[in-house]
């Protein structure tokens, strides 16, 4: 009896347990399934908000920052390797389609004969638009032709010398007169030697021979002034059928000028296009020479206009997508064939005069654009100016790029890195360009290869650690290979 008295104890132990077990199986099950949910609220939601770099509980006196301060332990972080890598930017820009406007001018005054266009035909260079009356110059081309007449008749009357004023440039009577003052200058010499021998011998008196010799002297002043006559006949001559000529040439001036003048009274296309407006009718007179006759709409493009953050990113000859709101479903492939740098306060249409951020919702922001010329192939669609729509526009470019994260943006394309060495950091100021999927353009700054830190470095401070786990050691290895075989390079360290 005594030894059955703990076996009956026990049995009456268990029983109770059976029993209390029964009746609170649902407060059993509940309380293991909180504390089950518990653990797993701390593993998966608590512990990696704690240990986030991104959460403010990271940051907290009691935080994750701060137990590894105190106990002097690295951080951990994302790094990553500075590579050279295809920079794509995406640019989205609202537009117009656009034509130049040619204007057509009327030169001729005269009246409108006939008018051959209208508002909204189109037409090719080249094409007759409008015929001016011709008959006033025809006239005046004819009066020319005959002026062209008497100056070639001139010309031939200077040649032979008839003309009355030119009786001082007859150089072939002169000659006949020097001819004949030679002659008797020569006659009169061997007579004075004649009469110096008649003088010698006494058969002439000193009266006789002094009158003989002016008489030689009056004959040498008829031979120079013969000779000098002589001189200024050819020289006039010379002068004179120049003269002739030059009015010849004038007169030819005149008349092809006349001639020339005479294609202003059609009025021709000077380019492909379409009449946009007709300024002259039939039977006008036209008394403005340079009136504006026609204004042609002339040449067919997309007029874009990006962010002001897309200048000196996209240039000539990039390539487009353009999208027009009258042809739904339709894509128009295209290429900038012109960049105008010039930004101006514009919305895509008329210079706005008041920002679009409206005041009292933080600092008031201004529009600010530039238009782009992109050249679309239509094909056979009716595409006319004025249609409204909005390009794509991608631009690629090869240079050296860092993670998008490893980047504190400081102003404009001005940054700061932080620069892993090891277990140590330290920042370095970069330039920085364009981004694109989570890669940022380095312009100067870093070198390839580098290693910088892509996630982590919010929350460091001077003096911490980083952590080089075997993760991101593997990471940087795997830097080393394509660029399409690294895409996710970053990987976030595991924690000391």
């Amino acid at each position: 009896m005594v030894l059955c008295a703990p076996a009956k104890k026990a049995s009456t132990m268990k029983s109770r347990i059976t029993t209390f077990a029964k009746e609170y199986s649902l407060f059993i099950a509940l309380s293991l399934a909180t504390i089950v949910l518990c653990i797993a609220c701390a593993k998966w939601l608590v512990w990696p908000g704690y240990t986030s770099p991104k959460s403010r509980m990271f940051t907290s006196k009691l935080g994750y920052a701060a137990q590894l301060r105190k106990k002097n332990k690295p951080f951990p972080v994302v790094m990553a390797k500075v590579q050279h890598r295809k920079v794509t930017s995406h640019f989205l820009g609202e537009g117009i389609m656009r034509s130049e406007p040619v204007q057509v001018p009327v030169i001729a005054m005269s009246r409108i004969l006939s008018v051959h266009a209208k508002q909204g035909d189109r037409v090719k260079k080249g094409q007759l638009l409008a015929i001016l009356d011709p008959s006033r110059l025809k006239i005046k081309i004819e009066a020319a032709k005959a002026q062209l007449q008497t100056a070639n008749a001139e010309f031939e009357r200077t040649k032979i010398g008839s003309a009355y004023i030119l009786e001082k440039e007859r150089p072939e009577r002169d000659q006949i007169r020097v001819n004949a003052a030679e002659n008797e200058v020569g006659i009169r010499k061997k007579l004075d030697e004649l009469y110096g021998e008649l003088s010698n011998e006494g058969l002439l008196s000193e009266e006789e021979t002094l009158l003989k010799r002016l008489e030689n002297a009056d004959a040498l002043t008829k031979l120079q002034e013969a000779q000098l006559a002589l001189n200024v006949a050819q020289g006039g001559r010379v002068r004179s059928l120049e003269i002739a000529q030059a009015a010849i040439r004038d007169a030819e001036l005149a008349l092809a000028y006349r001639q020339d003048e005479l294609r202003d009274y059609k009025v021709y296309a000077p380019t492909d296009g379409v009449i946009e407006r007709c300024l002259i009718h039939e039977g006008e007179y036209n008394q403005d020479p340079g009136k504006p006759a026609f204004l042609i709409a002339s040449g067919l493009w997309f007029e874009a206009y990006l962010d002001q953050t897309a200048i000196g990113r996209i240039g000539k000859d990039a390539t487009a997508e353009v999208h027009l709101e009258a042809f739904p479903g339709e894509s128009f492939e295209g290429k900038i064939t012109q960049v105008l740098p010039l930004v101006s306060y514009s919305l895509g249409g008329p210079e706005t005069n008041r920002p679009i951020r409206p005041l009292g919702t933080g600092a008031p922001e201004w529009p600010a654009t530039f238009p782009v010329k992109v050249a679309i192939d239509i094909g056979d669609l009716p595409v006319v100016p004025g249609l409204t729509g909005f390009a794509k526009f991608v631009s690629s470019s090869k240079s050296v790029a860092a993670p998008q994260g490893s980047i504190a943006r400081v102003s404009g394309s001005k940054g700061i890195v932080l620069v892993a060495d090891g277990d140590e950091f330290y920042p370095t100021a970069v330039t920085i360009g364009a981004t694109s999927d989570g890669w940022t353009a380095i312009k100067s700054g870093l070198d390839p290869d580098t290693i910088v830190i892509a996630d982590g470095h919010q929350v460091l401070e001077p003096g911490d650690r980083i952590a080089a786990s075997n993760a991101i050691k593997s990471a940087r290895s795997a830097s080393d290979r394509e660029p399409s075989d690294f895409d996710s390079l970053t990987t976030v360290a595991t924690s000391p």
